[in-house]
């Protein structure tokens, strides 16, 4: 977004950045380990930002190391941070600006929702394990709850917001109790379909009144995992053409399990 290119991109964003930027200088790499460090070395960037201190001293031999503060409360003055510390704060405050006014113009077009007090879950499926997610970093939690004003669950509010956890792990019997008028779904598929099956196919899982209702959407969890400047948006032209915005039921995904949804 601000013009500086990441050694290291998930495909979705390396497919966009390529047709507006010069990518010659990046390369497809791996989660951090010795061999990473090898990799950077052979590799190395003009800068390295890092979340975690004890990985600076290996890698300071290498470029200069920029630690993210833990202090940062939220993922605006992270981004600010970020942006300053590669000269790009100015482009940031700008994006921000343009950022809320086409979430706000989004927000407006949920009302109806917001007026009526409806509610929305956010909930990932993992190898047939249920996992609940609050307004942190991750599957766009901070954009529904935070930056759209959609409210969470109660058991979310108190169980999670609260206590400021990103997710916590619902036993599918406790599932009605984070019970929403709206669920963003997300499936990570195992190597065994069975345990995604046995969870969508559940008399608890039909029984959800979203589910009933019709009112689930499945984003895509590699858009959704993030909370960098292109993630946000492409969560918000998400929203639009398939959200809740538009109420349209979306498992285009999902077609091999269209038999969970209750008859």
């Amino acid at each position: 977004m601000f013009g500086v290119v990441g050694l290291w991109m998930e495909p979705w964003l390396t497919a966009h950045y390529r047709e507006r930027l010069d990518c010659s200088g990046f390369r497809q790499g791996e989660w951090y380990s010795d061999k990473t460090v090898q990799w950077l070395a052979a590799n190395p960037p003009d800068l390295i930002m890092v979340y975690r201190e004890e990985y600076t001293e290996s890698l300071w031999e290498i470029a200069p190391v920029f630690t993210i503060p833990e202090e940062c409360s939220d993922w605006r003055e992270e981004l600010l941070v970020l942006a300053a510390a590669v000269g790009r704060r100015e482009q940031a405050e700008r994006w921000l600006l343009l950022f809320d006014e086409r979430a706000l113009a989004v927000k407006n077009k949920l009302v109806v929702q917001r007026a009526r007090g409806e509610t929305f879950l956010i909930e990932k499926i993992v190898s047939g394990k249920c996992y609940v997610y609050s307004n942190m970093t991750s599957m766009g939690g901070c954009l529904i709850y935070d930056v759209l004003g959609l409210q969470p669950p109660t058991a979310v509010q108190r169980n999670m917001i609260e206590k400021g956890l990103l997710n916590i792990h619902v036993p599918l019997d406790d599932l009605p109790d984070y019970s929403a008028d709206h669920i963003f779904l997300f499936l990570y598929h195992s190597h065994w379909p069975p345990a995604e099956c046995e969870v969508l196919e559940s008399s608890v899982w039909r029984g959800l009144p979203a589910v009933k209702n019709g009112r689930v959407y499945e984003p895509d969890p590699n858009v959704f995992y993030g909370y960098d400047p292109l993630a946000m948006e492409k969560q918000l032209d998400w929203l639009e053409e398939n959200g809740p915005v538009t109420f349209r039921l979306n498992f285009r995904h999902l077609s091999a399990w269209t038999n969970f949804l209750p008859s």
